[in-house]
């Protein structure tokens, strides 16, 4: 039996699908279907048989009374990159250098090279609408649809070119790495690359600044695009490793620029779609949807923590709850511990911002904590450099 359970299509959801459909056919965009790009050779595909499920990644290891279904890959001393939870509650393990590992029903499902991935190095991770997981990473892009792998390779996404499809303008590093995933509202997948931005039709790759009508309103291109997010007006997000923050509106992209900062360590959507931005090296920022079109477009709240706590630490937006708390990692810096950080950006009682921090003494599993997943079922799972496991967050009073 596959390890992936697709979902059952309600009639609610066969409408809105069909109804998607519809519209993305009228503005020319055909979806996820992946025959046409095959007919044209844009991809190659590879049958899938699942292997015998695992207990663990590698082996099992210690067991922790605030932690369960641990995974371990520091034998294979290869780290964990992404983390991602699908429709049916599974989470997919993203490593460099070990493929994919994909948990479920306490067992790892591990798919390599092997099995018919583009690459063992992997970088990002998304779901779309039809279910299908799309896998990015250093050699290419692999859509799995539950029973077959479908290949592309970078010469599929940026083509042959002598300019390699970005335009002279442009920069090229050396081997594309797709670093983020993103599937908006219309079913159009969205690339970030080290070469900057890709959406991919179901028919081919574009580059957003080259070969499309969109407008670039700044001085600098995005490169190195780590995160993309989708806020509640449609509006896509863009973040980079040191270029800035972008927000494409319809068909200009515009560079988000305070006070020439151009770090973020995360941006994250809430559940009513507002748009919060970890900015170094101390705030976090708000935006302000305009309410009017007289309005200023780019407004933030400024959340300022406590610099003491902070200490110098890039911390890591993981997840916004519905009632605004941040949950941030941080990672072992210059010699400076990492571990885990709650941040209120107005505390009920005390009426004002409120950052708490967590270290092993407290019981968080790591000190050097790199991925959170706040699951629909209300678990948490975390991720280290080499470690997964499921986190019980009660053990710190939450």
């Amino acid at each position: 039996m596959n390890p992936i359970q697709f979902p059952k299509f309600s009639p609610v959801y066969f409408f809105i699908l069909v109804a998607s459909a519809f519209i993305t056919a009228l503005t020319s965009c055909s979806g996820q279907d992946n025959t046409t790009a095959q007919a044209n050779g844009a991809g190659t595909t590879n049958s899938l048989k699942w292997p015998e499920p695992q207990d663990s990644m590698i082996r099992t290891g210690k067991s922790y009374y605030y932690m369960t279904s641990i995974g371990d890959l520091t034998e294979k001393n290869v780290t964990i990159q992404k983390t991602m939870e699908d429709i049916n509650g599974q989470i997919w393990i993203a490593t460099t250098g070990e493929g994919i590992y994909v948990y479920r029903n306490n067992k790892y499902y591990h798919l390599t090279e092997a099995d018919g991935l583009i690459s063992n190095c992997v970088y990002s991770l998304a779901q779309d609408w039809f279910g299908h997981i799309w896998i990015g990473t250093a050699k290419g892009l692999s859509k799995f649809d539950g029973n077959k792998i479908t290949n592309f390779t970078l010469a599929d996404i940026s083509g042959s070119g002598k300019d390699n499809n970005l335009g002279k303008d442009l920069p090229t590093c050396g081997p594309m790495d797709i670093l983020s995933l993103l599937v908006d509202r219309t079913g159009l997948l969205w690339m970030g690359t080290s070469n900057g931005i890709y959406h991919f039709d179901g028919k081919k790759f574009t580059h957003v600044l080259h070969g499309g009508d969109i407008i670039n309103d700044s001085d600098k291109n995005p490169r190195t695009v780590s995160q993309i997010i989708q806020d509640k007006r449609g509006s896509l997000w863009f973040n980079t490793w040191s270029d800035g923050i972008y927000r494409l509106d319809d068909k200009t992209l515009h560079r988000i620029n305070r006070s020439n900062e151009e770090w973020s360590t995360g941006i994250k959507t809430d559940s009513q779609g507002n748009v919060w931005i970890a900015n170094e090296p101390h705030s976090v920022l708000k935006y302000e949807f305009a309410t009017s079109e007289s309005a200023p477009r780019d407004s933030f709240t400024v959340y300022t923590m406590e610099e003491e706590i902070v200490n110098k630490r890039a911390l890591r937006l993981q997840h916004v709850t519905p009632s605004g708390v941040m949950w941030f990692t941080a990672i072992p810096y210059d010699g400076i511990e990492g571990g885990l950080f709650r941040f209120t950006p107005i505390d009920p009682v005390l009426k004002k911002s409120v950052l708490v921090e967590y270290d092993a003494t407290q019981g968080i599993p790591s000190n050097n904590m790199r991925n959170l997943i706040f699951t629909k079922s209300g678990e948490v799972y975390y991720s280290d450099d080499f470690k997964f496991g499921k986190f019980h967050l009660n053990i710190l009073g939450c």
